[in-house]
């Protein structure tokens, strides 16, 4: 009885921490004044192929 409870404590400790990381529920809300910005940056030299 004790095991089933600790496998379902730690069932669902992993899916809340899974839930945390995906949707950021955690995080303050910004507001949509406020400008998106998504930054790409390389992080090695384009392959010669490619050019």
């Amino acid at each position: 009885m004790s095991f089933g409870l600790s496998l379902l404590a730690v069932l669902l400790l992993l899916l809340f921490l899974r839930f945390s990381f995906r949707y950021s529920w955690w995080a303050p809300a910004v507001d949509y004044q406020q400008p998106r910005i998504l930054m790409y940056h390389m992080i090695s030299d384009p392959k010669k192929s490619t050019q």
